[in-house]
């Protein structure tokens, strides 16, 4: 694993974090405003399960993207002094 690699996880890992926990609570927020009116409850344990799910789906999407990608990417150019890990110039 390169430097750059490592540098884009972690970047990508702090990201992941915040985007899927903002989602998680969101998530169950919504769930419950939509579900207080309705007729057919949903149990708080199912509103938790979904909502985690949804954070699951934004934690790995984020991580994906810019963590697995840009990664990949600077590591298979040629270094420059801007990257983690070069001598600057």
């Amino acid at each position: 694993m390169t430097e750059q690699f490592k540098a884009s996880t972690i970047r990508a890992l702090y990201g992941a974090m915040s985007i899927g926990f903002s989602t998680v609570l969101g998530a169950y927020q919504a769930l419950s405003a939509i579900l207080a009116g309705s007729e057919t409850p949903m149990p708080k344990g199912d509103r938790w399960e979904a909502s985690l799910v949804a954070g699951g789906v934004s934690f790995f999407g984020y991580m994906i993207a810019p963590g697995a990608a840009e990664g990949l990417i600077d590591s298979n150019r040629g270094p420059s002094s801007a990257d983690v890990g070069q001598p600057k110039a």
